[in-house]
């Protein structure tokens, strides 16, 4: 008989692999505070223990990897007006992101199917991230009055041309060819070998060469390139021209003056997202691209510590998640 483990996050380790499995498939896997803090704490202890040589992260359900951080938790916080709460998890987060991006072990993510906002944070610092043909990946904070956070801006900074600031501003949803193409994925493997690969992984005996081992596995079971068309790199030209802009204003005058088939569609995201929130992203991104990985997380944590207790984003959740009549009242800038 199957069943589903009650827990929201399960913890296993097999042959010297640790094995993270996300599992809120209500809510499509959305971290809350004690998720993160029982990740942190299983990443502490691994890292630790030289009986692990490797961490595979993955979701128990095939809905989703990680639509994010669980906004109703937050929500509930800011209606209380629980500052305390709400700067707890903000340090939570990003201990966690200075602990992945520095992790002494191959640390492997499976991304398969929904991988938005904080579920970006678990995965994009590891060393591997897998993705299949059913990845979306996104960082779509602009619509819920908030930033891309967890780290966001220093690995949208990295992306090449202005295609993290295209992603930043217009929460794009990636598929498996852009992400690659970003550099924000490693390795495209198809979904139905993904568990052949996790099968690999964990019975083959890494303990002398993990870093070596994982990814000579990885390399073998990875397939050149996606199937999939990268639209970021066949619009990359659009999207140079168009995000070079060194204000929002600009970037809204750049698209009024082209003629490339997506400049609607963009117009229609940028129209739709808070205009604080897009002048508060772009500031952020064009700063982090002079920023070290430190320096970027460090402007990051202040920057959310102000917003998460902001009117802007409070408005945000609540036409977007809590009541769902999808019309913020934005603030005017």
């Amino acid at each position: 008989m199957s069943y589903l483990p009650l827990n929201n996050i399960i913890f296993r380790e097999v042959n010297g692999i640790g094995v993270v499995s996300l599992n809120r498939p209500d809510v499509l896997n959305a971290l809350n505070f004690s998720m993160v803090q029982e990740l942190r704490d299983h990443l502490f202890k691994w890292a630790n223990n030289p009986q692990i040589h490797a961490v595979i992260l993955q979701s128990f359900t095939s809905q989703a990897f990680s639509a994010g951080g669980d906004l109703k938790e937050i929500y509930k916080a800011q209606e209380k007006g629980d500052k305390d709460h709400l700067d707890q998890f903000i340090d939570l987060e990003y201990e966690i992101v200075r602990l992945i991006a520095a992790y002494p072990k191959p640390y492997i993510s499976f991304i398969s199917n929904i991988c938005m906002g904080a579920g970006m944070g678990i995965s994009v610092h590891g060393s591997a991230r897998v993705v299949t043909a059913e990845t979306i990946m996104a960082m779509p904070e602009g619509n819920i009055g908030y930033f891309p956070d967890v780290g966001a801006s220093y690995f949208l900074s990295k992306c090449p041309g202005k295609s993290g600031i295209f992603l930043g501003l217009t929460g794009y949803q990636m598929n498996a060819a852009d992400a690659l193409y970003t550099g924000l994925a490693t390795h495209y493997v198809s979904k139905d070998n993904l568990p052949f690969l996790f099968g690999s992984l964990t019975a083959t005996d890494i303990e002398g060469h993990p870093k070596e081992g994982v990814y000579a596995i990885l390399d073998l079971f990875a397939e050149e390139k996606s199937p999939q068309i990268s639209g970021i790199e066949h619009h990359r030209a659009f999207i140079d021209d168009v995000f070079s802009g060194e204000t929002i204003e600009d970037i809204f005058v750049n698209l009024k003056l082209s003629k490339n088939q997506w400049r609607r569609k963009v117009e229609e995201y940028l129209e739709s997202a808070s205009p604080a929130s897009l002048k508060v992203t772009l500031e952020l991104l064009q700063a982090a691209s002079k920023k070290t990985f430190e320096e970027a997380i460090d402007a990051e944590v202040a920057l959310a510590k102000r917003l998460m207790i902001s009117r802007e984003f409070h408005e945000g959740i609540r036409a977007m998640v809590i009541d769902k009549d999808r019309i913020p009242k934005w603030e005017s800038v």
